[in-house]
C-alpha cells in the first residue's frame, strides 16, 4: 500500500523533491501538497481503495506525510471511521 500512495501523491502533487527521497515521516504539506492536491489525493485513494472519508477524517494530521495516508487508509478499509 506504501507505493501506491506513492505513487499517487507522486502523480498528483508537484513536490519540490522527487518521492524517492521524501521519507514516510516527511511533511508533504512542507513540501508542496497544498489544500487542492490534498483533495485530488483524497478522491484518487477513495476510487483507489473503495473506501469513504468523513469530513472529521480529512484534517492535517492525517494527510501530512505518507505514513498517515497509509494509516488512513488502513484504518478506513478496516471500516473503522476514527483515526
Amino acid at each position: 500500500m506504501v507505493e501506491t500512495v506513492q505513487s499517487i501523491v507522486s502523480n498528483l502533487v508537484n513536490l519540490q523533491k522527487p518521492i524517492e527521497e521524501i521519507s514516510l515521516d516527511d511533511n508533504l504539506l512542507i513540501l508542496g501538497m497544498d489544500s487542492i492536491a490534498s483533495l485530488k489525493v483524497v478522491v484518487e485513494l477513495k476510487n483507489e481503495y473503495d473506501i469513504e472519508f468523513d469530513n472529521e477524517i480529512l484534517t492535517y494530521d492525517n494527510l501530512k506525510s505518507i505514513s498517515s495516508i497509509v494509516n488512513c487508509v488502513e484504518t478506513l478499509r478496516n471500516g473503522n471511521r476514527e483515526i
